[in-house]
């Protein structure tokens, strides 16, 4: 006789979850590794940058020699946070000249790299502002905006550009606090309850 029975596999709570996690970690590894054999694809090994790239989801690897062709290692997070005031830009400048460089892409070339270099561009200084909350004075900065520049031998560059405050882009608050400096950073969009350059 045959024996009907639920096949109920019992689950810990955060299988799927894990699971999930793991599905999405294949994708992203697939996705890089995608991306990375149409960026070699068809070039000479000895004439290849090697170095960073990038790309607009959010992938960093470092192109290094490997055997007799080229090969990659994944940049961890840790290594890819820059000092502050410095920026991943393309070392291939993109964009119009005379406006701001922002990272554009075409539709579903999102995933594509880009061979970047660290700049340097500094802050703007927008002013002291008061805490009331907190009984303190803090400074409040934002990153200079980077444009696009051509010279006399049409040689495009990035030249960080002084300005003011741009409710548009992240700013940071920076506050001595027993004479440490702890920095407080709001994302685009989010805003204070005060304007910068302006003390309560």
């Amino acid at each position: 006789m045959v024996h009907k029975y639920a096949k109920n596999k019992l689950r810990r709570p955060g299988d799927k979850e894990e699971r999930r996690r793991e599905l999405a970690q294949i994708t992203r590894q697939t996705r890089v590794f995608e991306a990375f054999a149409r960026l070699t694809k068809g070039r000479n090994p000895q004439q290849f940058m090697y170095g960073h790239y990038r790309n607009l989801v959010g992938d960093h690897i470092k192109v290094v020699p490997g055997g007799d062709g080229l090969t990659y290692e994944e940049v961890p997070f840790e290594k890819q946070v820059l000092p502050p005031g410095t920026l991943w830009l393309p070392m291939m400048p993109r964009g119009e000249v005379g406006k701001p460089f922002v990272w554009q892409c075409e539709p579903g070339f999102d995933a594509e790299f880009e061979w970047v270099g660290e700049l340097y561009v500094g802050f703007n200084n927008l002013g002291a502002v008061y805490n009331p909350a907190t009984y303190t004075t803090c400074k409040a900065t934002q990153l200079k905006q980077v444009i696009l520049r051509q010279d006399e031998q049409n040689f495009v560059y990035y030249e960080p550009v002084e300005g003011g405050y741009d409710d548009a882009r992240e700013h940071f608050l920076e506050e001595v606090e027993l004479g440490l400096w702890q920095c407080y950073q709001f994302p685009a969009g989010c805003h204070p309850c005060w304007q910068p350059g302006e003390e309560q």
